[in-house]
């Protein structure tokens, strides 16, 4: 038997920049991004998507998955996950 599960209160991030000027200017995508996340999570998001071009510039794996757990998620206060 299925059960019901709780709501969960869903947000999208559009930063409304073209992608030659987020490429121009990618800090300035990402400042976007991380602001209207923190304005999410202000109304109540519990989960907040970007899309695959919100960040222009290219960045290991393994730095990005650290970057955004330890300087994004813990500015924003966004739970830590348990992946790596």
């Amino acid at each position: 038997m299925v059960q019901a599960a709780e709501p969960v209160k869903i947000g999208v991030v559009q930063g409304n920049m073209g992608l030659l000027a987020k490429r121009e200017d990618p800090a300035e995508g990402l400042r976007r991004h991380i602001r209207k996340t923190a304005e999410l999570k202000a109304a109540g998001a519990q989960l907040v998507v970007w899309s695959e071009s919100s960040v222009t510039f290219a960045v290991p794996e393994d730095l990005a998955n650290r970057l955004m757990r330890e300087k994004v998620g813990r500015n924003l206060g966004v739970p830590r996950s348990s992946a790596p």
